[in-house]
């Protein structure tokens, strides 16, 4: 079994650098040692700017958030974009992040899910931090509540009270909930995170916004698609229409998300080819950073940056 020494930096604080999606696949065929000087290191958007730029090995990034790569900085990217990039990219949006952990059956029937809907004692929740880009979130949040009351769990419009809630009792405030208010960041295209998944997961209908082209990863049947109305009037009509009409909405509750069979698994084996390809060369190989004299004088800018980037000073400049 080959022996790779790799790391990881730049992840969200919960991360678990030996028991994530992309380890977890790399375990199955390597001997895995995180080391503090890696042979190859894998990036994500947080963490100190530029922080990677200290390490001159193979760099892999991974967007879990709607950043797109650099690809004169890293070797190669998993990210939202759906773009084509030779052997140095691949789409794998953050909704699959982890679905290796996990045993999934969107499969219902009609039976059971009306024993699924007489359970739901919520409406409709909305569970964020802050707002979206554009207010959208705050927008559908006062047009939905007009109708009928929509339960606050987090910061923002909260009604609740509290501080917020975990991942566990957000999973079953879900499961609670006719719909769910999915909404990211902002609207960009490509990016399909966790926030249409987990509703999924818990069998409450999404209403969604964000992605236009998200119906190119999940079934139009099975959610709300805020992108196809003109209006916020024209999506509380249709979630009318399904709160009124348990037919409907059952209807819509029985509807697979996913687009066709083996969905879920056919998109981890295509992350683990890209990874595997990666790895199973030798180092020298797999490098694919150009090495010129202007990528060193962009390199060098990007170094620099790091040395005297203050991360404070950027936030207030861009606000």
């Amino acid at each position: 079994m080959k022996r790779i020494k790799i790391n990881f930096i730049g992840f969200w604080s919960s991360f678990n650098k030996t028991d994530n999606t992309i380890y977890n696949l790399l375990k199955k065929r390597y001997e895995i040692e995180i080391a503090d000087n890696p042979d190859y290191i894998i990036i994500s958007a947080n963490g100190k700017p530029y922080e990677y730029m200290k390490y001159d090995c193979v760099r892999i990034f991974y967007s879990g958030e709607e950043i797109v790569p650099d690809f004169n900085l890293f070797d190669y990217a998993i990210g939202f974009d759906d773009i084509n990039f030779g052997d140095r990219y691949i789409r794998f949006p953050f909704c699959y992040f982890g679905i290796e952990n996990k045993k999934l059956s969107f499969d219902l029937n009609r039976e059971e899910a009306k024993r699924i809907l007489e359970k739901k004692d919520i409406f409709c929740n909305l569970i964020y931090w802050e707002d979206s880009i554009g207010n959208f979130r705050s927008k559908l949040f006062n047009a939905i509540n007009k109708y009928k009351s929509v339960n606050s769990y987090g910061r923002l419009l909260n009604n609740v009270g509290g501080n917020g809630i975990s991942y566990t009792e957000k999973y079953k405030i879900l499961r609670r909930s006719k719909f769910t208010i999915a909404v990211e960041g902002c609207n960009y295209k490509g990016i399909t995170t966790e926030k249409i998944f987990q509703p999924f997961e818990a069998h409450s209908v999404p209403i969604f916004y964000g992605n236009p082209d998200i119906e190119k990863d999940f079934s139009p049947c099975s959610f709300i698609n805020c992108h196809k109305y003109s209006s916020l009037d024209e999506i509380v009509d249709v979630i009318k229409d399904l709160d009124t009409n348990d037919n409907k909405y059952l209807d819509m509750l029985c509807s697979s998300p996913l687009l066709y069979e083996n969905q879920l698994s056919q998109k981890l084996n295509q992350l683990e080819d890209f990874l595997y390809h990666i790895f199973d060369q030798d180092l020298q190989s797999c490098k694919r950073r150009v090495v010129s004299p202007i990528s060193r004088t962009y390199s060098q800018n990007a170094r620099i940056s790091r040395k005297f980037c203050n991360i404070k000073i950027i936030q207030k400049l861009i606000k």
